[in-house]
């Protein structure tokens, strides 16, 4: 008989409630954030540099607090980079000069008493002060494309008016990094670069040595506020 009762039981259409409210269950969810969204600081005299990955799967940059990194595409090395513990001087730099006074830094690579790291959960954070100049940069790269974005903040804390000189700075690989770390002089034979002016832009790419390799371009280009390059 019980073989029976099982045989004719009826299947289940519907979920059981275990809420008897669950309108009233909803109101009282809240909703906080996760502590990986949270941004953190990192200390500007650590023992060792303190590095931030930044991805989108296949292109990602690696950032140090010090402004030390590079840039990656699947298995292509972009930029140069050696993982130094003492100097960490190779990555992307952004340089500012005074056109009236001549002063000259690194906002990065020299930060002020006052200044912070920030890492993000999706970008790194830099802030900095100097000559009456506050200087905030953020590094992401683009969730869609394979697009690396810097974007940098100067404000003028004198009462003078300022001119200030941009340069941005790094190494170009487009190559295998193993390679390029055995015989960087000759690495560097084979990148040529170009400027196109009708996007203002720097285009550079390596000339292949063998028939298979594939030609690979990488382009940099500064986009001011007003959407002019």
């Amino acid at each position: 008989h019980t073989a029976e009762v099982l045989l004719f039981e009826r299947p289940v259409t519907r979920a059981p409630i275990e809420q008897t409210r669950p309108e009233a269950a909803r109101r009282r969810v809240r909703v906080r954030p996760h502590p990986a969204m949270q941004p953190w600081p990192v200390p500007l005299a650590a023992e060792f540099p303190q590095v931030h990955v930044l991805s989108n799967g296949r292109y990602r940059v690696a950032v140090t607090e010090g402004g030390g990194g590079g840039s990656q595409w699947n298995t292509l090395a972009l930029t140069r980079w050696r993982a130094d513990t003492t100097l960490d001087n190779i990555g992307f730099r952004v340089y500012l000069r005074d056109l009236e006074s001549g002063d000259f830094w690194s906002p990065v690579s020299t930060p002020s008493a006052d200044g912070q790291v920030l890492f993000h959960a999706h970008m790194v954070e830099y802030r900095s002060r100097a000559h009456d100049i506050t200087v905030r940069q953020r590094v992401w790269v683009a969730p869609g494309d394979d697009v690396e974005i810097r974007h940098l903040t100067l404000s003028n804390e004198g009462r003078a008016r300022r001119r200030v000189e941009v340069t941005s700075y790094a190494e170009v690989v487009l190559g295998d990094a193993t390679e390029d770390r055995r015989h960087p002089a000759f690495s560097k034979l084979f990148v040529e670069s170009e400027y196109l002016d009708d996007l203002h832009a720097l285009a550079f790419h390596r000339r292949s040595r063998v028939e298979r390799e594939s030609a690979c371009w990488l382009v940099h280009m500064m986009v001011r506020r007003d959407n002019r390059a």
